[in-house]
């Protein structure tokens, strides 16, 4: 596979540093078709034990993770690379709250591809709310990862509110990648491949 990462979302004009519910004891179903906003709870190296609320997990097979865990602890994650390892909690809010995703290119950087998403009026206010909160935490639980499935494809660290209804995702993509993404966005389809575990 080949991993990329949003590594950092711009809301406009504000540029900042940025990853279902499950049932105790059973699968939680997951969709690639939408992606997802997450508080992080906790996050470690593939090589390392990952702890979060009295409850440890290690040896985790990224394509098959653990399902045994209780609340707060709703996903456990990996990184597209499956050298980090998330604990991430319930989903905040996901692709169906974004009104529009495009494209784009930024002038500053030579061919450096985005896209830009626009959230609706209730998943900005959603959004904002989730960033104002998360602020507040100490590291990791400052991160909000944005997830398809148990795949995180970025937590970014969240330093301010992001009020603005708009965030750009950066990640070096090609212009196709970028396109892909965007399309995969706007009709809630499954995510482009270069982003997903292989098959």
């Amino acid at each position: 596979m080949k991993s990329k990462f949003w590594n950092s979302i711009f809301c406009t004009s504000l540029t900042f540093s940025l990853a279902s519910c499950g049932f105790v004891g059973s699968a939680q179903k997951l969709s690639e078709d939408v992606i997802e906003f997450r508080q992080v709870l906790s996050v470690s190296s593939a090589e390392s034990n990952i702890e979060a609320y009295g409850q440890k997990f290690k040896d985790v097979d990224c394509q098959n993770p653990p399902t045994n865990f209780e609340p707060p602890i709703e996903l456990v994650g990996c990184s597209g690379d499956e050298k980090e390892i998330y604990l991430l909690g319930a989903y905040e809010l996901d692709g169906n709250a974004i009104k529009q995703a495009r494209p784009n290119i930024d002038p500053y950087v030579g061919d450096q591809w985005f896209v830009l998403i626009d959230f609706d009026d209730l998943g900005a206010k959603k959004f904002a709310e989730f960033t104002r909160r998360v602020t507040t935490l100490p590291p990791p639980m400052n991160q909000i990862a944005i997830t398809a499935g148990n795949l995180v494809i970025t937590a970014p660290r969240i330093n301010e509110e992001i009020s603005a209804g708009s965030a750009q995702i950066t990640a070096n993509f090609t212009k196709k990648e970028a396109f892909d993404l965007a399309k995969a966005i706007n009709n809630r389809s499954l995510i482009p491949s270069f982003l997903r575990w292989p098959e």
